[in-house]
């Protein structure tokens, strides 16, 4: 068989009936599918021929002469590729669809598979991608193993003697919550060794990210490795919106490329991303007087009930469980949003007037030496624009301070060192530097440096730890109250009164592509039980994505310094009496409330309280 050229999946299931003898119609097609590679532009075919076989009538493929190209979809993408994310309505068969692969690969080459199913609790598999295996198992009719519901597990053989053996070669349902017993789970799954391992997650979106790229890296040096990620529509920094996210040529601006929403797939750094609009519903190529053919599938009525939800037609419900897709600056648990910097001309390039008295000041946030966390100062230029605000004028991104391991220097010589070079080549002599953990001891080194080298320098000594300051913000309802009590901790309130700066319209030149931006819009804020605002601590961002907000720190503290340079207080926003939305703007002024209760202003009178 193997010296025969077949062009055809019948040439191939012929060849392979005869080189099987007697064997029946689905051992046939199960070989045909367990035999062609992973890529293989007729895989799908003999894998959809062995589902409509194991599950009949269950397993809906075509009704009424409408075609599921959903759930099709769904296996040829599958059966064509390793890494494979799936966003999209609620009810467009994404769980069910890979559920169904991952049923059929298992039973393909059972002695030398292991299967994983995920979602982020017990309950959360039971309900979804692992109720459906279940119901799969008992309804195959070629069914092979046995379901063991005390391991959560479906396996050949039970063996109570050696529990390795019984999960070598299986399907196991593993929750992965957030925190400790999430990582356990996790550290399972990176100890799997098979020749096929298939991992399915559902509802990756809500998932640790970090946890997941971890063991998801670990298996991938496995050739014959296969990832399937499920979720809803991504939220702005979520696991699913970064692994997602399209990449490539013609895909260079990601979510924001023209014209996305309406494919149904694109490349990501990874592998593919597919994607179900509910506009696009099997269900909605019949007839509305006609029953659907596709029950389980988004309905015209689920439709209706979304938008009757909202009481119009783009609104939330409607936008996150039938068009399912991102959209920019939508979320109410990040500092900032790309969205919110675009709106309010951040990331415009400042045009300054004829006697703007610019002075460059910095911030210098203090890397985690023992985590390898590199210093990172950031730089600005405060002045006078055109229309006669003082504004304050970004670099790109923050510079990195790394300690070079191979120098005698200490670390405090050495970064004081290239602090002091950094701040000579741009003529800046004022700094914002955290004197928390050993900021002080790195405080007099720069001191001492700029004694040394005869260079003028001022520090501004600032404490993340520390309390909030007696400055007045606006609460919310146009009252004015003091730092500390509307602040956690002097940390949440410099990184809040940045974004103020930034809805007053104060910063340019902010880079939307930069390190600091993407830590500014990954940095979670919540109120607290007292209606304070506090801002994700450092070592639980770096381990849900892998990474410290040093850049933005930088920035942060870059903002104090400004403000010492003659940069206006952000304390609020001025009020606006008509309400449209953001994308509105210029043209009409907008009230709308955002993340942190204040409102943004008409995009005409941006003066600060």
């Amino acid at each position: 068989m193997a010296e025969t050229v077949l062009t055809t999946p019948d040439a191939y299931r012929e060849a392979m009936a005869k080189a099987l003898g007697n064997a029946n119609e689905y051992e046939t097609e199960i070989s045909c599918f367990r035999n062609l590679p992973i890529g293989h532009p007729s895989k799908h075919i003999f894998a959809l021929n062995c589902m409509r076989m194991q599950w009949g009538d269950w397993l809906v493929l075509e009704a009424n002469g409408y075609d599921n190209y959903w759930f099709k979809r769904i296996v040829r993408v599958a059966c064509r590729n390793r890494f494979v994310w799936a966003i999209g309505a609620a009810s467009s068969g994404k769980s069910m669809g890979f559920a169904a692969y991952l049923d059929t690969a298992w039973k393909a080459n059972a002695w030398c598979t292991s299967g994983i199913v995920s979602s982020t609790s017990r309950d959360a598999l039971q309900q979804r991608a692992w109720g459906i295996m279940k119901k799969m198992h008992t309804l195959d009719r070629y069914k092979i193993g046995m379901r063991l519901d005390y391991k959560d597990a479906i396996v050949l053989q039970e063996d109570k003697n050696d529990k390795d053996r019984l999960m070598e070669n299986s399907i196991i349902a593993v929750a992965l919550p957030k925190g400790s017993e999430g990582e356990k789970a996790i550290g399972e799954i990176q100890g799997r060794k098979n020749h096929n391992v298939i991992w399915l997650c559902d509802e990756l979106g809500h998932m640790d990210g970090n946890a997941i790229q971890t063991a998801r890296g670990n298996l991938a040096a496995n050739r014959s490795f296969q990832f399937f990620g499920c979720s809803n529509k991504p939220e702005e920094g979520d696991p699913m919106y970064q692994d997602a996210e399209p990449f490539g040529p013609g895909f260079e601006k990601g979510w924001d490329t023209p014209g996305l929403s309406e494919r149904t797939s694109w490349p990501t750094r990874l592998g593919v991303c597919i994607y179900f609009d509910g506009d696009k519903s099997p269900n909605l190529k019949a007839p509305e007087d006609e029953p659907v053919p596709f029950p389980m599938l988004s309905t015209r009525e689920y439709r209706k009930t979304l938008v009757s939800m909202d009481g119009i037609e783009n609104g939330p419900q409607f936008w996150r469980w039938w068009k399912a897709f991102p959209k920019k600056g939508e979320i109410n648990d990040r500092v900032l949003t790309v969205k919110i910097i675009e709106a309010f001309g951040a990331n415009d390039q400042p045009i300054w007037g004829p006697n703007p008295d610019k002075k460059t000041v910095a911030g210098l946030d203090l890397g985690l030496k023992k985590d390898g966390d590199p210093c990172c100062s950031s730089f600005a230029i405060v002045g006078k624009s055109i229309d006669g605000q003082i504004i304050l004028a970004e670099e790109e991104d923050a510079v990195a301070l790394p300690q070079n391991m191979t120098s005698e220097l200490p670390y405090e010589k050495q970064i004081a060192q290239r602090f002091i070079q950094e701040c000579e080549n741009r003529q800046c002599h004022l700094v914002a530097l955290d004197i928390s953990g050993g900021g002080g001891t790195m405080a007099l080194a720069i001191r001492e440096e700029a004694k040394l080298q005869g260079y003028n320098i001022e520090i501004i000594a600032v404490d993340f730890g520390g309390s909030p300051s007696e400055e007045n913000y606006d609460r919310g309802d146009g009252t004015l109250v003091p730092a500390k009590e509307l602040f956690d901790r002097k940390v949440t309130e410099l990184w809040y009164s940045y974004r103020l700066a930034v809805q007053n319209r104060l910063i340019r030149g902010f880079n939307i592509s930069s390190n600091v931006c993407k830590q500014f819009c990954e940095r979670r804020v919540i109120q607290d039980e007292k209606r304070k605002f506090k801002v994700e601590k450092k070592e639980d961002m770096k381990k849900r994505i892998k990474r410290s907000p040093d850049h933005a720190d930088a920035r942060a503290l870059c903002h104090v310094a400004a403000r010492k340079a003659g940069l206006s207080p952000s304390r609020g926003m001025q009020d606006s009496t008509t309400s449209h939305e953001i994308d509105d703007w210029p043209d009409r002024p907008i009230q709308q409330r955002n993340s942190y209760g204040s409102q943004y202003q008409s995009r005409r009178s941006y003066a600060p309280r």
